[in-house]
């Protein structure tokens, strides 16, 4: 039995913070959004060239998407009105915000491409933080990934869809040991987790929007290299709403 909490344990933690490049996600399982969902969603680059997006974020203000610190590369491009598409791409030119030592990272857009069309999400009212989602409730990630599974492995085959799928999964109880070795700089009331059978974040799903009745509730952070082994790892934006507020003024 210890040798199997090890093994699980190394399975969420999967690598350390120097090679986080390995827990970005894409989600598995889900169907492909509807046009009027997810208005929001940015695809996240390297560079105009890639083939793959690394990470996903949140137009939370006009000039502002909300994403994961993990995400951050030494040159980044967003896709803003990726869905339904097609998207504008522009180069990130300005200092990403990190907030340091947490997983939560806040990137400014070019004042020149901002389109009154695009869809904003909105944080969640302070009323609505001192009633988050609760264990069964249902919340909504996103991200661009049709991956199929090794059913031997659980571990994912590379591919990416050029539509955004949308899929639902019920929040439960966190594992504060497994948490912590993921990242002990992170308090425990920080965390939202969530799971549901054959539905899953995978990689490059990282910094996707965690959406609960029409506001973002979460950033997606972190899972397992298996899928559909443990919950999907979320920082709860609540936790994070006045340093966002401040940042983005």
């Amino acid at each position: 039995m210890a040798r199997l909490t090890f093994l699980l344990l190394l399975l969420w933690v999967g690598v350390t913070v120097s090679t986080v490049v390995d827990l970005q996600k894409r989600i598995y399982g889900g169907d492909k959004c509807k046009d009027e969902e997810r208005r929001y969603h940015v695809s996240l680059y390297k560079n105009p060239a890639d083939q793959m997006s690394v990470c996903g974020g949140s137009l939370i203000k006009p000039q502002w998407i909300l994403t994961a610190a993990h995400c951050q590369k030494p040159t980044m491009h967003a896709v803003v009105g990726v869905h339904p598409g097609p998207g504008k791409t522009v180069k990130i030119q300005e200092e990403p915000v990190v907030y340091p030592d947490h997983d939560i990272m806040l990137l400014k857009l070019p004042s020149d491409i901002i389109d009154p069309k695009n869809k904003l999400i909105a944080l969640p009212e302070d009323k609505e933080c001192r009633s988050p989602p609760e264990i069964g409730e249902v919340v909504q990630v996103a991200g661009h990934g049709d991956y199929e599974i090794d059913e031997k492995t659980r571990k994912t085959k590379p591919g990416q869809p050029t539509h955004l799928k949308c899929a639902t999964m019920k929040v439960s109880k966190c594992d504060n040991k497994k948490t912590r070795a993921y990242r002990k700089s992170v308090p425990d009331e920080n965390w939202l987790c969530a799971e549901k059978k054959d539905t899953d974040t995978c990689q490059g799903d990282s910094g996707g929007g965690v959406e609960y009745n029409g506001k973002l509730h979460g950033v997606i952070s972190a899972n397992s290299d298996n899928v559909c082994m443990l919950p999907a790892l979320f920082l709860n934006v609540c936790k994070y709403k006045q340093w966002i507020e401040e940042k983005t003024k």
